[in-house]
């Protein structure tokens, strides 16, 4: 059941910038290192795993996927050097525009979890320093309407939120 040779589970933080503060987040607690990573080396470490046969690659960590620069390019790297790929990302939801949703569900992306931090504009302004959980709804609602419009079944969204005494 596990594969000893190679993880089957491949986690690639290909940005550690992430344009909230949240309270709750390790990386705004101290010194972060900020970057992003070459795409050369993405593409080497996808075509790595495809000796290993089909692999889930999870493009997050602490770091806003979608604030790395060659984000599109990535996704369809991955299923491109073996389409029985599965590609699993957690965002924010602050960047999902349609030409991000256009690309994930082309790809596709097969899991997306968008993390609310709060229920209300209130709460979510004081955990993550912005205003823009509207934002954040109208975005999600726009990759599903995008999904329904094209008849899609991916990518398969989760929305998520930590509960904690202040929100």
């Amino acid at each position: 059941m596990i594969d000893l040779n190679y993880p089957e589970h491949i986690f690639l933080e290909t940005t550690s910038a992430c344009n909230l503060q949240c309270k709750l987040c390790p990386r705004t607690s101290g010194d972060t290192l900020v970057g992003h990573m070459d795409f050369e080396l993405f593409k080497s470490m996808v075509d790595e795993a495809k000796k290993y046969g089909p692999r889930t690659f999870c493009l997050h960590l602490f770091g806003e996927p979608l604030l790395a620069p060659k984000f599109i390019e990535e996704i369809f790297y991955i299923k491109q050097v073996n389409p029985k790929n599965t590609i699993v990302l957690t965002t924010n939801g602050t960047l999902l525009t349609e030409k991000i949703a256009r690309a994930m569900i082309k790809a596709p992306v097969d899991k997306i979890a968008v993390s609310f931090m709060a229920a209300t504009k209130e709460k979510y302004q004081a955990i993550t320093g912005l205003d823009l959980l509207d934002n954040v709804e109208e975005n999600v609602k726009g990759l599903i309407a995008l999904k329904k419009e094209l008849g899609k079944n991916k990518p398969k969204i989760n929305l998520r939120m930590i509960l904690e005494e202040y929100n």
